[in-house]
């Protein structure tokens, strides 16, 4: 069981038809909060914020113990997936939420971290279905999005 879940929030909204708006990031934190208080492990969601003045820089902010980071106006959400996972003291102690499998589940993997694709996660938070993680599923699985 991972101890630190990073989340690529948009990722996760687009794979279960959920758009960037508002009130659908509160539906998917409220759910990573439930999860968050029925086990112990600590959960981050980086969402890219493509607009704004890159002076404005890196946004953290909490909702019931999840962290939430808005990246730096132009500034990707792989990138601080990257730092985080980078910065951890044992990689495999951290699950990757992302379908993004040419870029940072692949990067992810090769560290040492676990991966998960979006819809999988999404699938086990609301239906306790499998837990996520290593499932022996490699890049080539056509099964997800790419």
């Amino acid at each position: 069981m991972p101890r630190h879940i990073v989340v690529d929030g948009y990722n996760l909204l687009f794979a279960i038809g959920r758009s960037p708006r508002e009130a659908d990031r509160t539906y998917l934190l409220n759910l990573l909060a439930s999860y968050k208080s029925r086990k112990s492990v600590d959960i981050t969601v980086v969402f890219d914020r493509k607009t704004g003045n890159p002076a404005e820089g890196r946004q953290s902010l909490g909702h019931q113990g999840v962290r939430v980071i808005f990246t730096a106006p132009g500034q990707e959400a792989d990138e601080i997936i990257r730092e985080i996972v980078e910065a951890s003291k044992n990689p495999k102690n951290t699950l990757v939420v992302s379908s993004d499998k040419a870029g940072i589940t692949k990067y992810c993997r090769k560290i040492g971290a676990e991966v998960a694709f979006s819809k999988e996660f999404f699938s086990f938070l609301t239906h306790g279905r499998e837990a996520p993680g290593r499932h022996g599923r490699e890049d080539n699985d056509e099964s997800e999005e790419k």
